[in-house]
């Protein structure tokens, strides 16, 4: 009672203090909304962030200037009473009106929430709204979610405080705001910011309470049967929606907010607002942030009515409510059915406690805690990144903590095994066994039958007798593979230059095969794209199901939002790029595919295999995780491919690592029990001592089963491969192919013409890659007036790129006016050296220009466009 009252009085001593003259604000002002929470039991995440839409609008920010991200599921839910309205009040009006689907859904991530404050240039490019403020703006930033020790919760994926605080540190130093005002509520908010957020980077940040305190939602509707709004956001649109913003100051707002917020909710809980960063920002006004119009034109909230405002515990929304609609029941009938949904939350809850309890347990021969010790009390979090990886591979491999917010509660847990933990190898070996007890005895919840069709294209996009054999050999097991686990022929689209079966080198004429003396593979393999067909305009266009392609007669994708599509790409890489016979498909080219799939919702679920050298640069930093797609790739983006066993009789190689790992899984497992992540594991480890295979994107489609991109056979009728002989499997690269075969084919060559004729292509192959790197540094040091690069550091470096449309622009050039790559696949390898003369070249598209209209010129002076080095 005696702090409620000085707390009374010190609001009312800071009102009648006069204020000092306020300069007007010329800047912009940007607003940033978010709902981090999905689901009917979460409605006061969005309900509270469309309320504030509408605050933002009636006191003057411009609707450009402000980005909502919300799932918006609420409107449209088969528990809404009220099919297209949202209220924030009980019985309230309508706040989801007019409220902008800027990122919705899936798009609402840790990730476009970040991009979105710092302006990021891909998101905009993408065409989404991000905040394109200067260093004369002012940003205010909204956040209401789930929340626990430094992190908070989205719909897909946890944001931790240390990511939060760099990106805002990274937005000060590129000057991307004056001033940033941040409130946020969730529970145990205040951990995002106490003792982590600067006083120096002009950011004033609000949290609903303390760093381990409860957040509350409140306002029961009996109609909706849902908690309509939030404790701490009711007070802040209250206080908005009858103060002159002109007048008022943030720090009166917090202390109106502290003031209201601090009440004895239940039994001695509290939930108190704080404040964190530069508080100087406190004596600004409202205004400079929330829009300069005096009043609103409809306030939503006048006041808020304790009798309507029952409070709970954001975890505890779910228990509440399912006891709230057991005692409204009337029918019988209906109440049974909430008695059973408490009784199934309750005993999840008992099966979560009881699994968390076993797992830390698990551990404790490297932690010295028991279990018990872990779940009370919190250690000071500093060693972070362990604990961010303990939370993440928790919600990946146990449980999804998005669809489980009981177990925030949980996780300070794992900053407790953290702070007990004393080195890299123990936090590593804790991991294992968390991971290693998931599979063993947490289990995964059992597949839906998958209704929708399955659709795949298989792409070879190099051809030729020789180093590229491999490539459509792959393919065409993979074509087998997938007909024989039940995808219907039709659905199943093959691109393959079609030069192997009866080329003159092949001895054994009409027969492909994809192991060393194996069964063949060539057999009614359709021939859907072959030739000059196969580009990478025509795989885009086989992707999305082109309706040119299709009018001419050509077999497209026809897929529909409850499909999946499984995609397999197999030739040379290079950084960012995969090199068909005829063009070069670029990740920037792939990535603006995925994302119009997705927008027009030409499939529900995407798979991906790429295998190339540097394939893993193909999705990297690129693939977002927000599209359905999950990518996996042979290599990592800085690493070779390696095929695999040489044929004594077809003196060629005739598989790819990489394909071969995934068959033979494939071939000897039940897809329908296994699933996509078992599977990259475990050609992850059958190929490790070579390359390192990587996966990208929405990694939530690895707990898919196979079967519902395979096909749903259990037991294929003719597998292919069953166990890879390492004896015949010598590896080497794919760009060391032509050398290993002419050194190979020495070797087993037993007539001595035959020996000389390989003799000699080696020596030609060997003398032509000398050339080349002749010719190819002259190139370099004649472009070095522009980019101030010496050829040796071009060649033996690599910058991340930025510069994009340079490199594509040079690689493209490149092979068009020096040198065909399909004849020289050496200098593939050798194209990083333009990311270095990109990146040192203005971002302006004169300077790509000039650049390469001298590459041109040099090329016709030097260049011999006859060389075919291999």
């Amino acid at each position: 009672m005696k702090t409620s009252l000085i707390l009374s009085f010190l609001f009312i001593v800071v009102n009648c203090l006069p204020k000092p003259g306020a300069q007007e604000f010329t800047g912009k002002r940007w607003v940033v909304l978010c709902a981090g929470g999905a689901g009917w039991n979460n409605y006061p995440f969005q309900a509270s962030i469309y309320h504030a839409y509408h605050i933002f609008i009636n006191h003057g920010i411009p609707a450009d200037n402000i980005i909502v991200m919300h799932p918006d599921d609420l409107a449209s839910s088969k528990h809404n009473p009220t099919p297209g309205i949202v209220v924030n009040q009980v019985n309230g009006t309508d706040v989801y009106h007019d409220v902008p689907k800027h990122y919705i859904g899936d798009e609402v991530t840790p990730k476009n929430f970040l991009g979105v404050l710092r302006g990021d240039p891909e998101l905009k490019a993408a065409g989404k709204l991000v905040v394109d403020s200067g260093p004369n703006d002012h940003i205010f930033i909204f956040f209401m979610g789930h929340g626990s020790v430094e992190s908070i919760d989205f719909p897909r994926g946890t944001l931790f405080a240390k990511d939060l605080i760099n990106e805002l540190k990274g937005m000060h130093h590129a000057q991307r705001y004056a001033k940033l005002l941040f409130y946020l509520e969730a529970i145990d908010s205040g951990s995002m910011f106490e003792k982590l957020l600067p006083a120096d980077i002009n950011v004033y940040a609000v949290t609903s309470s303390k760093p381990d305190q409860a957040s509350w939602a409140c306002c029961y509707d009996t109609s909706r049967k849902a908690y309509v709004g939030g404790h701490f956001s009711q007070h802040w649109y209250a206080d908005n929606e009858i103060s002159d913003v002109n007048i008022e100051t943030i720090d009166q707002q917090f202390l109106y907010i502290s003031l209201h917020n601090k009440i004895d909710i239940q039994n001695n809980t509290f939930e108190e607002a704080q404040h964190y960063g530069n508080l100087t920002i406190g004596q600004l006004t409202l205004s400079e942030f929330f829009g300069p119009k005096k009043q609103s034109y409809n306030p939503q909230i006048t006041r808020i009515y304790n009798g309507q405002c029952k409070y709970v515990d954001q975890r505890d929304i779910a228990i509440h409510l399912t006891e709230q609609n057991i005692m409204q029941s009337r029918d019988n009938v209906e109440k049974l059915r909430y008695t059973r949904e408490l009784g199934h939350i309750l005993n999840g809850r008992r099966y979560a406690d009881k699994h968390v309890i076993s797992l830390l347990d698990a551990i404790k021969p490297l932690t010295g805690l028991w279990a018990t010790d872990a779940l009370s009390g919190r250690h000071q979090l500093n060693n972070r990144d362990c604990y961010k990886k303990f939370v993440e591979t928790f919600s990946d491999r146990c449980f999804n903590l998005s669809k489980n917010p009981y177990l925030y509660g949980k996780l300070n847990a794992f900053v407790n095994v953290c702070e007990s933990l004393t080195d890299t190898t123990g936090e590593e070996l804790a991991l294992n066994l968390m991971t290693r007890y998931s599979v063993n005895a947490v289990p995964k919840p059992e597949a839906k039958e998958f209704t929708g069709k399955r659709w795949a294209v298989l792409c070879a996009a190099a051809g030729g007798y020789g180093i590229n054999y491999a490539f459509p050999a792959s393919v065409y097991h993979a074509y087998h593979l997938l007909l024989n686990h039940g995808i219907p022929e039709e659905n199943i689209i093959v691109m393959h230059l079609d030069d192997l079966a009866y080329n003159k080198q092949n001895p054994t004429p009409g027969i492909v095969v994809n192991q060393v003396n194996g069964s063949d593979v060539y057999h009614g393999v359709p021939k859907h794209y072959i030739g000059a067909e196969v580009t990478p305009k025509n795989f885009l266009g086989v992707l999305r199901g082109d309706p040119e392609l299709k009018a001419a007669g050509k077999k497209v994708i026809e897929s529909g939002p409850d499909d999946h599509v499984f995609a397999f790409l197999f030739d040379h890489g290079g950084a960012e790029t995969v090199y068909f016979t005829h063009g070069q498909l670029f990740a920037n080219d792939l990535k603006k595919e995925l994302v119009q799939m997705h927008q027009d919702k030409k499939y529900a679920k995407m798979l991906f295999y790429i295998e190339a050298c540097e394939a893993g640069s193909m999705f990297n930093n690129i693939l977002p995780d927000n599209i359905n797609v999950y990518g996996a790739t042979s290599s990592k983006p800085n690493e070779l491919s390696y095929p695999c066993c040489h044929d004594p009789v077809r003196k060629v190689g005739v598989g790819g690592l990489f394909s071969d790992a995934w068959y033979k899984d494939s071939e000897t497992k039940d897809l329908n029990t296994e699933v996509v992540e078992t599977q990259f594991a475990f050609i992850a480890k059958e190929i490790a001592k070579t390359e390192h295979p990587q996966h990208y994107g929405d990694l939530s489609i690895g707990k898919m089963s196979l079967a519902e991109f395979f096909g749903p056979k259990k037991v294929i009728d003719h597998p292919v491969v069953a166990q890879t002989n390492a004896k015949q499997c010598e590896m080497v690269n794919q760009r060391e192919m032509a050398i290993w075969l002419a050194e190979k084919n020495i070797q087993t060559s037993t007539d001595v013409k035959e020996k000389l004729h390989y003799t000699q292509e080696l020596e030609r192959i060997l003398n032509g890659r000398q050339y080349a790197d002749k010719q190819l540094n002259g190139l370099l040091e004649t472009l070095k007036p522009l980019t101030g690069l010496e050829a040796t550091d071009a060649l033996n470096t690599r910058r991340e790129i930025h510069n994009r449309e340079c490199y594509y622009k040079f690689v493209q050039t490149f092979g068009e006016k020096c040198y065909d790559f399909n004849n020289n696949q050496y200098f593939m390898g050798k194209m990083h050296a333009f990311i270095n003369v990109c990146e040192s070249l203005p971002e302006t598209s004169a300077a790509t220009d000039s650049a390469i209209q001298l590459m041109v010129q040099y090329c016709q002076q030097n260049a011999n466009s006859d060389l075919n080095i291999l």
